[in-house]
Order: C-alpha cells, then structure tokens, then sequence
C-alpha cells in the first residue's frame, strides 16, 4: 500500500493523531496512548484482505487505545492481531502541526479502547481468541488467530457504518457484540451531533450496564448506570422494537459503540488545549499537570442529553454510581472543582448538538464478567456464530490452529485453540486449551481450562485428570522497575465458580470450587499464610489471597504447587516450601503481567505450529495449500526461518516428488514477500547466477543443489523485484524435479517374453470421446505445479458405441505402405518390403 504523509488529529482524550484526507487507497493507522505517561504514537497499515472486503467501510485511520505503556510497547513490535499487523514497514508520526476542519470533513476514524485487566485472557478482554477462522479463499489470505477485536472490528466495519458519513467512531472492546447481517441503519439526518447505537436487553442483564432513556422523537434524554426499578421503566423500549422471550418488556442497553459527527468532533478538537482539559492530553502532563480522566459517556456524551440540566451534569451528580465503582480505586486524585470546570467547558462546547439513538432490535450485547462460568459459555457457545445463511464470514470448529500427535478425544463443544498436543488428550463437554505446549497423555473434566502452559511444565500435568470446573493458566510477568525488572513465569487456579470479590466471610465465597474452610483444612494452609493480619475476614477475597508462589530462594516453585493447591492432600514437604516461596495474588498478578511477551508467546506458538503443519503437509502428501502460512510467516517477519526450513525437507526427503514440491513452495514464500509487486510471477528462469544450482540437480545432488539455490537466494532477497525473479528459478528447478519424478516411473515398469498373437487376426482398441468440461492440465497456464488445478472430462458415446479405435494385425512378410493424400485409391503409394 502507498503511504502519505501525516497530519496531527485529536482523538479519545483529545491528544493529537494525523491523519491526511483523500488517502489514495484506505489506510489504517494504529495510535496507543499511555495515561499517564508519554504517549506512543504508532501507525500501522490495515491489513490488505481488511481493505478490499466488500461492504467494508475504508477506514481513513484505525487509533486502539491503552492505558498502559508496556501493552503500547508490545504494539510497538508488531505483537497484534491478524487484523492490525503491519504488512509494510511500521513507521511514526513525526509532524505535529494544528489540525483544521478539513481533515475531519473526509476522514471516517475508528477508535478501540482497551478495557480492563482479565483473568481468563492475559492480554485483555480485547484479546480474547476464539475458535473461529476466515472464510476466504485459501490462497489470498494469511492465516491468523482471530480474537474479539476482530469481530469487533468487523462488526463495526461491515454492518454499522456502511453509508455512515464521515466522523469518528467509538467503540469499546470489552464486550462481545452480536449484530445480525439483516441489521441495516438509516443515516439520512443523523449526522447533526452524535449516534448511540443501543441493543434490547432484559432488566436483569441490564441492572449491571448502562441504559439509554429515549424520547419519542429517537434521541437520548438520559443514561443511566445500573438503574432501578423506575430508571428501567423509563428505558424501557417501545412495543414492537424489544420484546423478551416470554413477552418481558426489554430495556435500550448502551451497546457501547457510539458515532461522533464530524461537527462534534470538531467541537471536542477545540478543546484539547482548553485547561483543565489538557490534562487529559500528553501536552498536559509535559506541561507538569496532573492527569485527569474522564469518561466518554458520563463526562462526554451526558453533555448531548435532552433531559440533563447543566447544573445536574456539572456536578456530576448523574455518574456517581459509575464512579463509586470504576473510579474510586483509580490512580487518577482529581479534585472535584477540577472535575467541575471541565464538565463546564464540556457542556458549553457540545450541548447544543443532540444525540440520536439507534436501537438494534436483534442484536445483542454479550459483556465479558469476571465468571468463569460466563466465559466458557462465551467461548464454547459463541454468540458471534453467523446466522444461518450464505453470508457466512467464518468457519467456526472444535480445534483451530492447533497440532495434534497422538490421540485426541474432543466433545464436540470444547475447544482446542493454539495449541500443541503430544501424546493424546481427552477434553470434557465445554472445556478449553489455549496457547498451551502438553505432553499428554492429559484429561480435562467437565468446565475446564488450561491456559498458557509451556512445554517443560506440562510435564508436571502429564497423565493427571483434572477436576470439573478447574482453571489452571500460566502468566508470564514482568517484576520490578522498567529500569530494573525481572522476568517470571507465575501459575494460577481458581475454579469456575469461584468469586474474585467475595469477602470470605459469605459463606458463598470459595476457591477451586470448595468452601474456603474445606480448602485450608485439606492443604493445611492457615488464612494468615496468605492474608496479611489486618484485614479483616470481610476484606479477604480470593483476589487478594496471595496463593501463588514465583520464587524460591532454594527450590523451583510454580505448577506442581498450583496443582497441589487445587487437588492435592496434605503434604508436609510442599507446605513447608509453599510458605517459604515468595508468593503473589491474583490481583497483584493482573497487574504485573508482560503484556508484549505474553503476545510474544501466542505469536510463537501460532508459527510453531504453522511450521509443523506445513512440515507435515509436505512430508506426508496432504492436499492442503501452505500459502495461507507462508502470508502469515512474511507478515511475522519470519519467512527467513521458513525458507531455512523448507530447504531442510527438500534436502533430506527421498522423494522426487516432495522435493519438488517443497521447491514451489519456496517460490510461494518468495512470492508472498514480494506482497504482490515486482510485476508477473511467471517469466524465465535462466539466470546464468543459478545455472551451478540447475547442474546439480540435473545430475541428481539433490542435497548441495538445494544448498547452493539457498546460497544465491540469499543475494536476491532485496526487493520485490529480485524477489519475483528468484521465485521464478525456483519454478524452473521444481521443474527438473518434477521431470526427474516422473522419469522415476520407470522404476515400476517391467517387462517380459511373451506369445505373439496369430498373423491375420486383428486386435481392436476402442475408447470413447472426451470433451473437457472444466479444469486445466498442470502443464497449461495459468494452472501451476503448486496451485494445480482439478479436470473434469465427460465420456461421450455415438449411438451407444465408442467412436475412437485403433486395430493391427501380425502380417507374413514386414511391408510397410505410406499412402500421399486422403482417398488411398486415388493417391500415389509408397511400399516398403
């Protein structure tokens, strides 16, 4: 994709992205902002399957947010999703000039927040993989491991905002979003301020959310936050637009995407040098500030409702449930007359535009909670499944991007993702492994999961049948300063019915699924081994329970432990070495996770297997395209790696026929990091430069001639150009394989004496005739050695008889007789004795 030069536009807290109008083709630029510390501008290139779907809406610019610099620092090399990968080299906004109103006139921006820390997913709510895959063709996408900003993404790209007029979108990414391809929105006279889309949802569910009170005439009056029995009778929707299963009244829930016009977004642009709202910018705290934080929908959008007073907005009497819960642990002191004085100049920059809502009468809103129960039922039951019908987008399955050797017994509803199993497994209905390396052979019970386990520990597990309902993952961390940090590797294990929150005193509180009490009687822990003595049973939750052990000043410590936490008896030696590891909680685990190695790991995991996959397809025959891996390997910056590797098979395979093929592949990989320039794939292969390369294999050494073509390939890894040419050589040596293969086939060709059949008797051939329905040979183009293509021939009859034939006969004397012309009576004959 062609790049242009960049501009600075405000976004999310009202810093400062670029962004410049009339992009040639769409672009997507990847902005993360560090509240509280610098900010780290990046761009990174939207995928170019992303840009060419059709129904996609060509984003001008694609901003994800976070609020902690290591996760922008994991961004930074490259460790995102399939969707947000750089395919071209990763490059930073350096200009920061001021934006005007002609830049938001053409510009349609999509901003993803990232939300909170989760303890099923290291990476976040966002990240959560699912074990769903693209429906495309084979050959022109990269493979990748989808999570929930994908869909995220596509909802809101695919369903939301085609026709939407330029803006700037907002979406959260801590739910999952379910909008049926029937959905279609009406844009015509909504552009004035801003759009919030809404989704049914009943009371029950909606207790725990935000709501939008709508007017008769579409716009929002209020939002509420975790309403009661009057809030939800005043949100309640219209006849017709949500009804429950049984007839309930359904309530307008805020699905948490919202779209702002390019008005309203110019009114936010003003402010972002204003005080005290600088402070929400990196300006601000260069400057020396303190930082403050608002929230887009109480500090922001509230400002746009029809029913809320300015003095009512100002005092921030509407958000205080919200605050009490998100904001009182914040690290952000805002003094209230701060918070005032920004809320005025939010009020009187933006409560002249209206909100307009959209309710979405068959969607639903899925939020990621903090139940284990909830989150197995999310991913083993996916509500992002496509409706039925042809539109499908993904193919949805048991097992994705994993390797299996040895047996493996799946239900059909768990899941296997990302994973690598040797020596066999048996998975129980709903149960999950993910981004895991075991050596089997392993059990899952019902409700399980294992997350995050490596190689070396999993022998710890090997042969064990975990409980029901047990959920062991595997964090990797980074203690200590950024100036003088400490990689470690931390286990946890709850179970899924366990509460983070409970205080222990409820007697519904519980770990690894068992009352408190029967867990500290069975391990012979005592509550002051893993609560400090001033808390009182009533601040004692599993989430400050510090349970888990990462160091030991003389003894390894880490899953054998875990594992004995959630299943084992009481054992003096463990115990003794349980107490004296140095030992973290779940919430001081949250908050130390290294966020850039733990995507690191997914992506490694994901190449691994990829590698294997192809190893096994190439190895064992399996008609399967390697392509898909190979776009993905060039986007991973690995394609080094899988050539070095496909060389190794080409040379140490007995076939011809692998060898040749593995040679296409190479091509292929060549190919892919050209990323579709240099001109024609096909083209000669003559090179004087591979000439030594083409002897060696013509004379059957293989081996040096595979290590003498990946020699002079390294001289032609420069640029497409190059790149496309050592491609094509390396069709032309596949070609001498090939040829070499087909020759082998006299290998199983004998021959032997027999009698000859009687002189005078006439032995007849017959076949019928053929008409090519379909297809094309492999030696005809475009079809290619390693893209062949299928041939469909029909068998055709005249009058129920073979019209095609051939006879001969043994004669006395050898005479042969060459006949000049069509009619053998009327043309001059040539005889031979």
């Amino acid at each position: 994709m062609s790049r242009r030069e960049a501009r600075v536009l405000s976004v999310d807290d009202v810093s400062k992205l670029g962004v410049r109008d009339k992009f040639p083709r769409p672009v997507a630029l990847l902005i993360l902002q560090s509240q509280g510390d610098s900010s780290s501008h990046l761009e990174v290139e939207l995928t170019e399957s992303m840009a060419t779907q059709n129904s996609i809406c060509k984003w001008t610019a694609i901003a994800v947010t976070c609020s902690d610099q290591k996760i922008a620092a994991a961004v930074q090399k490259g460790n995102l999703p399939q969707v947000l990968l750089k395919c071209g080299d990763m490059w930073i906004v350096r200009s920061a000039h001021v934006v005007n109103s002609d830049v938001l006139l053409t510009s349609r921006i999509l901003i993803l927040h990232l939300g909170r820390n989760y303890p099923f997913s290291s990476c976040g709510k966002a990240f959560v993989n699912l074990p769903a895959q693209r429906v495309a063709s084979q050959t022109t996408k990269p493979d990748d491991l989808l999570t929930n900003i994908d869909f995220i993404l596509d909802t809101i790209s695919s369903k939301l905002s085609p026709g939407s007029p330029p803006g700037v979108w907002v979406s959260s990414t801590d739910m999952m979003l379910h909008v049926p391809d029937t959905a279609q929105i009406e844009w015509s006279g909504q552009a004035a301020g801003a759009v919030a889309f809404a989704v049914p949802a009943s009371e029950d569910y909606a207790k725990h959310h935000g709501m939008y009170r709508i007017n008769k005439e579409g716009y929002v009056d209020d939002i509420i936050y975790q309403g009661g029995p009057t809030a939800m009778k005043m949100c309640q929707l219209s006849s017709g637009v949500g009804e429950g299963d049984v007839g309930q009244k359904e309530v307008s829930l805020v699905a948490g995407v919202v779209f702002l016009s390019v008005r309203a977004a110019e009114k936010l642009l003003a402010l972002h040098v204003s005080p005290p709202l600088d402070a929400c910018t990196y300006m601000g705290l260069d400057s020396g500030v303190k930082p403050l934080q608002l929230s887009l929908f109480f500090d922001v959008l509230l400002a746009l409702c029809s029913d809320v007073s300015e003095e009512e907005y100002i005092s921030g009497e509407p958000c205080k449930t919200y605050d009490n819960i998100h904001r009182k642990n914040s690290s952000y002191e805002t003094a209230d007359a701060m918070m005032k004085q920004a809320r005025s100049l939010i009020w009187k920059a933006l409560h002249g535009l209206k909100m307009k809502a959209v309710v979405l009468p068959t969607a639903s809103h899925h939020y990621l909670t903090e139940s284990g129960s909830d989150f197995l039922r999310l991913v083993t039951m996916c509500p992002l499944k496509d409706d039925e019908g042809v539109n499908k987008r993904y193919f949805w399955n048991s097992v994705i991007n994993s390797y299996l050797q040895g047996p493996a017994n799946t239900a059909d509803n768990s899941i296997l993702m990302n994973s690598i199993i040797e020596g066999g497994i048996e998975m129980a209905a709903k149960s999950i492994v993910s981004h895991c390396h075991l050596h089997g052979p392993i059990t899952l019970s019902k409700d399980s999961i294992l997350n995050g386990i490596s190689q070396e520990d999993s022998k710890v597990i090997q042969g064990l049948t975990l409980p029901p309902g047990s959920i062991i993952q595997g964090f990797n961390l980074q203690l200590g300063s950024e100036v003088d940090s400490k990689k470690a590797k931390v286990y946890v294990t709850f179970g899924r019915m366990d509460t983070f929150q409970t205080p222990f005193q409820k007697a519904t509180s519980s770990f690894c699924n068992s009352p408190w009490m029967v867990f500290l009687n069975r391990t012979g822990i005592d509550k002051e081994d893993i609560w400090p003595f001033h808390l009182t049973d009533y601040g004692r939750t599993l989430a400050n329970a510090k349970l888990f052990p990462v160091w030991h000043n003389r003894h390894s410590v880490g899953l054998k432990e875990v594992i004995w936490l959630l299943q084992g008896e009481a054992d003096a030696d463990i115990l003794t070495r349980w107490r004296s590891s140095w030992r973290l909680s779940l919430e001081e685990i949250m908050q130390c996770i290294d966020v850039p190695l733990e995507l690191k790991h997914r992506r490694d995991m994901f190449c691994q297997i990829g590698t294997l996959s192809m190893t096994r397809t190439l190895e064992q025959c399996v008609s399967v395209s390697p392509v898909p891996f190979f776009k993905s390997a060039v986007i991973e910056d690995r394609a080094v790696d899988v050539l070095n590797i496909l060389d190794k098979i080409a040379m140490e395979t007995s076939s011809h026929g692998v060898a040749a093929r593995t040679l296409a592949c190479i091509a292929d990989v060549l190919g892919a990091m050209a990323d579709g320039k240099g001109g024609l794939r096909s083209g000669p292969a003559g090179n004087k430069r591979w000439s030594h390369s083409f002897a060696l294999l013509e004379k059957g050494d293989r081996s040096n001639g595979v290590l003498a073509l990946a020699a002079e390939r390294s001289h032609w890894l420069v640029d497409p150009d190059h790149l496309l040419r050592a491609a094509r050589h390396y069709e032309g040596a596949a070609q001498i394989l090939i040829r070499q293969a087909v020759m082998s086939a006299r290998e199983f060709i004998t021959t032997q004496n027999c009698d000859l059949p009687p002189r005078d008797k006439w032995i007849v051939a017959r076949c019928p005739a053929r008409i090519d329905v379909s297809g094309g040979w492999s030696d005809t183009p475009p079809i290619t050695y390693e893209n062949g293509g299928a041939v469909v021939d029909a068998a055709i009859l005249l009058d129920g008889k073979k019209p095609i034939g051939a006879k001969v006969k043994r004669i006395e004397e050898p005479h042969l007789v060459l006949v000049l012309g069509t009619d053998p009576s009327d043309c001059p004959t040539i005889s031979f004795d």
